[in-house]
């Protein structure tokens, strides 16, 4: 069958959900998991977007950082 190479453990809405996700950080997968019973589809984006970003830059976060001032 088929493996995941991650698997993004941001799910809302439902019963049990901290429960599920820690089921899922005992799993022999890697994964990213927000805490609690946060979570939802905005995340899931961001996280995605994050990981393409690192991914494109060869794992060097050249992301700019907003200074106040």
């Amino acid at each position: 069958g088929a493996r995941p190479a991650l698997v993004l453990g941001m799910p809302v809405g439902f019963v049990n959900v901290a429960e599920a996700k820690r089921a899922l950080m005992e799993a022999p997968v890697p994964w990213i998991v927000t805490e609690g019973r946060k979570g939802g589809s905005t995340l899931v984006v961001a996280a995605l977007h994050a990981l393409i970003r690192l991914a494109a830059d060869g794992g060097v976060d050249t992301s700019r950082t907003l200074r106040g001032g």
